[in-house]
């Protein structure tokens, strides 16, 4: 039998030519949340750079975004790493 990872964390077992699927990790409410919350940061930011026109803007405005949205998608990458370590 061999298995396959999956996205969404489900791996694939062929097993006597059917195909079962079994978790391999868990996510908490609070990860989701925190998920849930670190999405909708992104997409503000990204709105406000989408949106506003460059006139509206301050130069560094830009940059500042641009850089709140880098870290927010970093620590987004920080919860799907810790999701990815908590075996069930």
């Amino acid at each position: 039998m061999r298995s396959r990872r999956h996205e969404g964390g489900v791996a694939s077992r062929a097993c006597g030519g059917a195909t079962h699927d079994r978790l391999v990790f868990g996510v908490t409410i609070d990860q989701i949340d925190q998920l849930n919350s670190l999405l909708r940061t992104i997409t503000a930011n990204g709105d406000m750079v989408t949106i506003c026109s460059a006139d509206a803007l301050h130069p560094q405005s830009v940059s500042t975004l641009g850089e709140a949205i880098f870290n927010t998608a970093l620590a987004v990458r920080d919860v799907f790493d810790q999701v990815e370590e908590q075996r069930l």
